[in-house]
């Protein structure tokens, strides 16, 4: 996204898939993700409403015209980020209008914990402070 650059996924020279980080499967973000339109899966986001006030309106308007184009395939695609926990977070974050704490009251059980205790974080700080995709998700 930061390229602006927009490719053919069908290429099969192109990786699409990488290693989860696992947000997805924490309950809290999931229910979160559900209420507002969207679904993360691995390195995939599939939105199926758009919303308005998103910081992707300020800061990607050409993708929101995209994703508003074609509704029936609003993907975006990461690929090969180098930092795979960030990177999700930070396109979870386009899917909110800026500000928007998206940790406030996130779960997150002892399996997904640093320290094998179940924590509910407020920040972002908190939520990397405590977060850890269980061994076979990373």
């Amino acid at each position: 996204m930061k390229t602006g650059k927009i490719i053919d996924n069908r290429n099969d020279k192109i990786k699409t898939h990488s290693l989860s980080v696992g947000v997805e499967w924490l309950e809290s973000f999931s229910k979160l993700f559900k209420t507002n339109g969207f679904d993360v899966e691995d390195n995939k986001f599939h939105f199926w409403n758009v919303g308005n006030n998103w910081l992707l309106d300020t800061k990607y308007p050409k993708t929101r015209k995209l994703l508003l184009n074609n509704i029936d395939n609003n993907f975006i695609y990461v690929l090969n980020p180098k930092n795979r926990l960030e990177t999700t977070l930070n396109v979870v974050k386009l899917a909110f209008p800026s500000g928007t704490n998206i940790f406030k009251d996130i779960r997150i059980p002892a399996e997904n914990s640093t320290d094998s205790k179940e924590h509910v974080v407020q920040s972002e700080e908190e939520f990397l402070q405590y977060y850890q995709p269980n061994s076979e998700e990373k």
